[in-house]
Parts: C-alpha cells; sequence; structure tokens
C-alpha cells in the first residue's frame, strides 16, 4: 500500500449580513449567559470558547483511522476568529503536495468548498476533492459540483478503501468496500477521535458523544440528519470516558456538551455514563439535548443528572408550540410537554433551552405569531431560560425537500451559502404569506425575545463586556 498524503478540512460557516435585531438578539443572549454563568466555564476563560469549532469529532476520528493505516494526515478546522481569507489561504498553503482533499460541509459550506478547491486545482491539479457529510449524502445526481467524489453515509471504511484503491468512482458507500477489504482490524464506526490533531491546545468547552443518531423509526419531516438518524448506535463507555479524561487533563476542558441527539433514549445508558462521570465533579460541568417527550418518559434520568450537580443545562428541540404543527412535522411530541417538562428542569435547579424552528410545513402567519407569543410566556413565567429560533431549511436528504411540491414549498433562492436559516428564508409557500412577511415575522420573535434578554441583565452589561455579535463568543 502506498502511503497518500491527505488533507481533512471542514470550511467555515458564511457569516451571512445580519439585520440588527439579530445582533441585538445575540449581543443580550450571549450577554445573559455570561451574566448568569450559563456558559459553564470562568469569564477569564470565555475568549476561548469557541475554540470548540475546532473539534470536528467525524474528521478527528478519519485521521486517526488513516494515521494509522500509514497516512501523512493533516487536519484544518475553521477556528472561529479566522477570517475568510486566513482559512482558503492556510488551506491552500498545506495542500499543494498533497494528494486527497477531504471537506465535510453542510449544504451552507458547499460554495468557499468550491471556492477553494478551484483554486486548489490551479497550484496541484491532480489533488482529488472528496465531499463527506449530509449534503454529500443528499446528494442528487442532477447537482454539479467541483468534487471528484461524493461519500454518501459514514466514511470509516469507505474513506480509506477510496484512497488505497485509487477509485475514481463519482459517489461511493460502504456497500463498494469488499468485504474482506479490512483483514486484520476494521476501522469503528462509532467515533474515537485524534485529539492530537487539533490546531489548539486548549479547549475549555468541548463536546462529545456517548450515542449517535436520535433512534427515531420515522424521522421528522424537516431532518436533514440522514447518515445518523436511521441508525442508533452506542459508544463504548470505557472509551468515551477515557477521551473525557484526554480533555480533562490535556486540554484543560471544564464543560462538556454531550452532543448525543437524544440523551433520554437510552435511560439506562446515559444513567452508567453520569455515573462514571461522577469522578470528575469539582472540575466539570456539562449539557445534555433531548426530546421533551423521552424526558416526560425517563425521568428517573432527570433525577440523576440534578443530583450529579454537574449536569447545568438541559437542552429541547421545541420547534413549535402549536400542535398541529408538530403533527404534520412528525415531531413525536405533545405541546404542552415543551413547558410541563421546563418546570421539572427548573425546580431541579437545572437551566432549560429551547430551540425553535419557524416555517414548517403548514405555518401561518397565525400560527407563527402564536409560537412567539408561547416562547416569551414560558421565558415570563421561569419556565425556560433561553430561546433561539431559525427559520427552517429545506436541507437535500430532508422529507420537506424531497417532496416539497406535496408541502407546497418552491426554493427560489439556490445560493446555498444563505442555507443557514438566519436570512430572508430560501423558500416560500406556494399558499402562504410572503418570503418578506415570514422574515419580518421572524424577526419579531426574535426582537421580543431579545426584549426579554435585555430586561435581565444589567443596563450595558453587553457593552461593558464587548461582545461582538457577528463572530460569536470570539468576538471578546
Amino acid at each position: 500500500m502506498v502511503k497518500k498524503k491527505i488533507l481533512l478540512t471542514e470550511p467555515l460557516h458564511p457569516r451571512n449580513k445580519q439585520h440588527p435585531e439579530q445582533k441585538r438578539f445575540w449581543r443580550s443572549y450571549l450577554s445573559l449567559r455570561i451574566y448568569d454563568g450559563g456558559f459553564g466555564i470562568p469569564l477569564e476563560e470565555l475568549s476561548f470558547y469557541d475554540n470548540l469549532s475546532n473539534q470536528n469529532i467525524g474528521l478527528l476520528h478519519l485521521a486517526g483511522i488513516l494515521k494509522k493505516r500509514g497516512h501523512e494526515v493533516r487536519y484544518i478546522a475553521p477556528q472561529a476568529n479566522l477570517s475568510e481569507e486566513d482559512y482558503i489561504s492556510s488551506v491552500l498553503s498545506s495542500a499543494g503536495n498533497t494528494d486527497y482533499i477531504g471537506f465535510y460541509a453542510h449544504t451552507c459550506q458547499i460554495p468557499l468548498s468550491e471556492q477553494i478547491i478551484d483554486k486548489i486545482k490551479k497550484i496541484n491539479p491532480k489533488i482529488k476533492a472528496i465531499l463527506g457529510g449530509p449534503h454529500a449524502t443528499a446528494f442528487e445526481h442532477k447537482e454539479r459540483h467541483s468534487f471528484d467524489t461524493y461519500v454518501w453515509g459514514r466514511a470509516h471504511k469507505t474513506l480509506p478503501w477510496l484512497i488505497e484503491s485509487n477509485s475514481s468512482r463519482e459517489v461511493v458507500s460502504e456497500k463498494d468496500v469488499p468485504e474482506d477489504y479490512f483483514r486484520e482490524k476494521e476501522p469503528q464506526a462509532f467515533p474515537e477521535p485524534d485529539n492530537t490533531f487539533m490546531n489548539i491546545k486548549f479547549l475549555p468547552s468541548a463536546r462529545i458523544y456517548t450515542t449517535m443518531g436520535c433512534g427515531k423509526k420515522v424521522p421528522c419531516t424537516f431532518c436533514g440528519s440522514i447518515i445518523n438518524h436511521r441508525r442508533y448506535s452506542h459508544g463504548n463507555l470505557e472509551k468515551v470516558l477515557a477521551y473525557t479524561d484526554d480533555l480533562v487533563k490535556n486540554y484543560g476542558t471544564k464543560h462538556i456538551y454531550v452532543g448525543d441527539e437524544n440523551f433520554f433514549r437510552d435511560s439506562e445508558h446515559s444513567a452508567k455514563f453520569v455515573k462514571e462521570l461522577g469522578k470528575y465533579k469539582g472540575r466539570l460541568k456539562f449539557f445534555v439535548q433531548a426530546n421533551a417527550e423521552s424526558i416526560a418518559q425517563h425521568l428517573d434520568l432527570l433525577k440523576i443528572l440534578a443530583d450529579s450537580e454537574m449536569c447545568t443545562e438541559v437542552q429541547v428541540g421545541a420547534e413549535s408550540a402549536h400542535q398541529e404543527i408538530l403533527n404534520m412535522s412528525r415531531k413525536g411530541l405533545k405541546a404542552k410537554l415543551i413547558g410541563e417538562v421546563g418546570k421539572i428542569v427548573k425546580d431541579y435547579g437545572m437551566r432549560y433551552y429551547g430551540n425553535w424552528l419557524s416555517w414548517l410545513p403548514g405555518e401561518t402567519k397565525d400560527t407563527h405569531r402564536y409560537t412567539t407569543e408561547k416562547i416569551c410566556e414560558l421565558i415570563n413565567k421561569g419556565l425556560m431560560d433561553y430561546a433561539e429560533s431559525y427559520s427552517v431549511i429545506p436541507s437535500p436528504g430532508s422529507e420537506i425537500y424531497r417532496e416539497r411540491e406535496k408541502f407546497g414549498l418552491e426554493i427560489v433562492d439556490w445560493n446555498y451559502a444563505n442555507w443557514k436559516g438566519e436570512t430572508m428564508p430560501v423558500f416560500k409557500f406556494k399558499n402562504g404569506p410572503s418570503r418578506e412577511k415570514m422574515y419580518e415575522l421572524e424577526i419579531e420573535r426574535i426582537k421580543s425575545i431579545a426584549d426579554i434578554y435585555e430586561s435581565r441583565i444589567p443596563q450595558d452589561f453587553s457593552k461593558k463586556l464587548g461582545i461582538d455579535p457577528s463572530r460569536n463568543m470570539s468576538g471578546f
């Protein structure tokens, strides 16, 4: 086997122009989190919070696999304080004598990826460009980008085989890998990241996973996470804890974001994890995320989290407060549970965070305003601490993308750089409000939430901190 030179990278997310109310929202949200200690790390370390963007779990896993197989691997992550020009420059300087460049990209990151490939091929025409991640897995053959190969699904076996076999296929998946290819030891599907590839040495807040996938038999109509949602898998807790130990001892990690899509899906597995994590009590805090329905079914696990005195926040994907919209989205959630679960979480002394989506199929001006009112009501009644809201993106791979005719949805903005949910919606309903009205109502929601946030922090608090909302935490 010939040793290859491989560069793995995730492009920067596009920095879309923000509406003034969006800037005010992010400034007040970040300020409130800082004011009430909601980030879980000391104030003096907040400027390093966005080092978290350097920790691409999937790419670090692939880097470790390729390294063990004798290849020369480099890794460049999208550091939040890096300008687009500096990021492109760092990739170009590393790709001159590289055999393969592998991109992990969401849909909104495709334009920058293509821009980089076009530049690289001018200095290194022989380089092969590979795209993996959600967009590649949902790739439609009618689309043609600058990539040589698209990896469908998980890449732990596909990428090594693709590189070592010199395959020229346009689309590859695990099915293409010969059964006997990995004769000695087959790479593990569950991520085992190699932190030595990270471009930073200090990671006060880090991400880990104990499970992958949400475990739902039928996905939500808006879900674009098609790599994992049909596969629910457990990580080896001994290895997960060893990875956590490495973060704490070698990278100064004090806060963990448990990235499991639904931490309450397997309450027994999660309870074991929380118990084992207890050895870091006094040194480590963590957040979890879950479906409110699952939380309600496993209140014993919620008590375990509270009793640990380490879990400071529970996050839920609420999406909408209108039951009909939740039903049409196949969310599998009773709207009333959002507040009921919030009360229990708050009574246990933990923070409660809700993520909301605007303009799901069936949404009208009235249902949108109804959800806005409910969000503000939850916060004002002390049943929710933080709320964020975005316009839904019809991500390739989601049902609302594949069957958009059925949902009466027409995509009108195909510039993928705008597919972040922060700009005017990239689609319109054939029988619904205009895009302009949709955007106006979303800005009204953001303004309403920002008003509440600002009422809870001292005047000029955010100004004294010097927060730049366009750069998130790196703006200190």
